[in-house]
């Protein structure tokens, strides 16, 4: 590949490969159609460069050439999420059930250098090559050592717990993200850095840190922020803006759905009752605007979430509304009337999606 074609990460090096593999099938119809005819040289050719394309792809990135290849990788992550997870509870289990049979010097150390070995088995899987799986089960066992090194520290010198603590692991989680390009990080880091702005909302309103989820407007206010991050420029990791805004919207859609039936938790100078009126609407509202902010700035994954988001919000209130008023048999007609009209707006909505991608 020449230097101006070269991807930059894996996520345009899996791209470059999409384009390759859907180039040959277009090209195989083609010929089948009889509206090309290569010559033998010319086949050869190209065939040879785009072997050689796809291989220098596969050892530098480690991406799926095939499509053989993209449905065995994704039971690979699935394998490596849960493998990550197991061992991940493994260690805390074993440092809980060893804990107290070590003395104090032998646990601080312990301590300290249990992500740090782990933070160096990760480095040494990435930097091997083609052992991207293998590097984000590490990654998540380097990320719950340095959750039970900042527990057991703060238990050995007695230190009073702070939301300090979940700052701390989200720019752990975050380094790891984006030091190996990982996702798996990523979410955790979005998640552990949503609570940390959750306390601080939490103490804005005059409560704990601890009492964050005294009123979802918190997880509203940190849901809101991480989506907002998603708006930083990230080329060197383009897929990356897709987590921020599936895990900020995500908590702000839960939010919303909460206040708008526990309007009592609410720190607006409302009664409950008009609380709850007032984000139902707000909900009802917000899901709308962002599927269509997420078509205009094409953003699939936003508008499948955005719209999971609204048909709760609109099944939700209908069910408020009449399941205590109607005849069962007039309720589930409408409510079937209803989910068709639904179809007939969603298969709008997929053929204004098809170019998104």
């Amino acid at each position: 590949m020449g230097a101006s074609s070269a991807p930059r990460n894996r996520s345009e090096a899996q791209r470059r490969a999409d384009r390759v593999r859907a180039f040959r099938e277009e090209l195989a119809a083609a010929r089948a159609d009889g509206a090309l005819d290569l010559s033998p040289d010319q086949d050869a050719a190209l065939a040879g460069y785009h072997e050689r394309v796809l291989g220098e792809l596969s050892r530098a990135f480690d991406v799926d050439v095939s499509e053989q290849q993209k449905k065995v990788s994704l039971g690979m992550q699935v394998a490596a999420l849960v493998g990550g997870f197991a061992l991940a509870a493994s260690v805390i289990l074993l440092f809980f059930r060893v804990w107290g049979l070590i003395p104090t010097a032998a646990q601080v150390a312990l301590l300290v250098a249990a992500p740090v070995a782990m933070l160096g088995a990760t480095d040494w899987s990435a930097r091997r090559g083609g052992l991207r799986f293998s590097t984000m089960v590490l990654a998540a066992v380097t990320f719950a050592a340095f959750v039970l090194t900042l527990q057991g520290l703060g238990q050995v010198f007695a230190i009073t717990p702070t939301a300090a603590l979940f700052l701390a692991l989200a720019l752990f989680a975050l380094v790891l993200a984006y030091g190996y390009e990982l996702e798996l990080p990523l979410v955790a880091g979005l998640a552990c850095l949503s609570i940390w702005l959750a306390t601080l909302a939490a103490r804005w309103g005059g409560g704990w840190w601890m009492d964050v989820t005294g009123s979802f407007e918190n997880f509203l206010f940190s849901g809101a922020v991480v989506f907002a991050l998603s708006f930083l420029r990230q080329p060197r990791f383009p897929e990356f803006p897709v987590a921020f805004r599936l895990v900020g919207l995500g908590q702000a859609f839960l939010a919303l759905l909460v206040l708008s039936y526990a309007g009592e938790t609410s720190r607006l100078p409302l009664d409950g009752d008009s609380a709850e009126g007032l984000y139902q609407v707000v909900s009802l509202l917000a899901a709308a605007a962002m599927i269509a902010l997420a078509i205009a700035r094409r953003w699939p994954e936003t508008v499948y979430l955005s719209s999971g988001a609204l048909i709760v919000y609109l099944v939700a209130k209908y069910f408020d509304w009449w399941w205590d008023v109607m005849p069962r048999w007039l309720f589930f007609l409408l409510l079937g009337l209803f989910a068709l009209a639904l179809l007939a707006l969603f298969r709008r909505l997929r053929a204004r999606l098809a170019g998104l991608r």
